[in-house]
């Protein structure tokens, strides 16, 4: 099962008036190097300017989580994680500020268990019961108790 993720209105927002400043700056670049002979350099800068504003709306518009058999992966625009399930020990709603590909600061926090290497993981499902209880029906060790999920059931 595909769970998309919440996208902040805000970063969204962002997202479309960095796209303008962006075409607008890139568009100039380029006009400047054709018409009027200025440095040749402009025609990298500028293209280069699209091409990273381009990887920004990936990494935003396409990012969810799949729940796959026993394997939950995580994607954000071209990165793609696989996690086993059987390595999750907890996953419970936090709102640390630490940067994370989850931008919202209400977000699910992922806790491994010990002797796995990554530590922590943020996520932001759009629907954040309905991917809890995909992650306790994936794996009979986790507990949804309304809230959270957690290995060996409600604490």
């Amino acid at each position: 099962m595909v769970y998309p993720a919440r996208r902040e209105p805000i970063l969204v927002w962002v997202l479309a008036f960095d796209g303008v400043i962006t075409l607008g700056v890139a568009s100039w670049m380029i006009w400047e190097a054709a018409v009027k002979h200025w440095s040749p350099a402009f025609f990298a800068v500028g293209p280069g300017l699209l091409f990273s504003f381009l990887a920004a709306c990936w990494m935003l518009l396409h990012s969810n989580y799949e729940i796959a058999g026993q394997d939950l992966i995580v994607r954000q625009g071209p990165a793609r994680r696989t996690i086993s399930i059987a390595m999750i020990d907890e996953v419970f709603p936090t709102e640390k500020s630490a940067l994370a590909p989850a931008w919202a600061r209400d977000r699910l926090q992922v806790l491994f268990v010990p002797g796995v290497p990554a530590q922590r993981l943020f996520l932001d499902p759009l629907d954040r019961e309905a991917f809890l209880q995909g992650l306790a029906a994936a794996d009979p060790g986790l507990t949804y108790d309304g809230q959270k999920v957690a290995r060996g059931g409600p604490i």
